[in-house]
């Protein structure tokens, strides 16, 4: 059974990446800079037995922004994704900004279908390897 607690860097830190996101995950281990915007978003972790099964976050960016990220392990599978993508749906539904966005690698074609089921859409910006996502929230 899964269980979400609240997320630290030390979760991320104990993630095998998903292949996906190894690049965002070095991002994430190798640079304080990523670990104060964990310790200043919004974050919850999913384990089953001991393990971490990803670790989501939501950071406000200005007055009606935020910014959203998530890094999963690859021993989450699809028995997971059901309760994970509810909690992270909530966590979105429920977070005080009119707009979201987040980024998803732009070969990593498994995100922008998981980005799209959590209610955010395409934009047509890429950016440094990445495309943009937008979700807009009834505040």
């Amino acid at each position: 059974m899964i269980s979400f607690v609240p997320g630290h860097v030390e979760h991320i830190r104990c993630i095998k990446p998903q292949p996906g996101q190894r690049r965002e995950w070095a991002q994430f281990i190798n640079s304080p800079a990523w670990w104060d915007v964990v310790d200043t978003s919004l974050c919850i972790s999913a384990f089953e037995g001991g393990v971490c099964l990803g670790t989501a976050g939501v950071k406000r960016v200005d007055e009606d922004s935020a910014y959203a990220w998530l890094i999963m392990s690859e021993v989450a599978g699809r028995r997971h994704l059901v309760s994970i993508t509810r909690r992270v749906r909530l966590v979105l539904d429920d977070y005080p900004a009119k707009r979201i966005i987040t980024y998803a690698d732009v070969d990593f074609l498994g995100a922008y279908r998981w980005l799209e089921v959590l209610g955010f859409k395409r934009q047509d910006a890429v950016e440094t390897g990445h495309v943009r996502y937008q979700r807009l929230n009834r505040v």
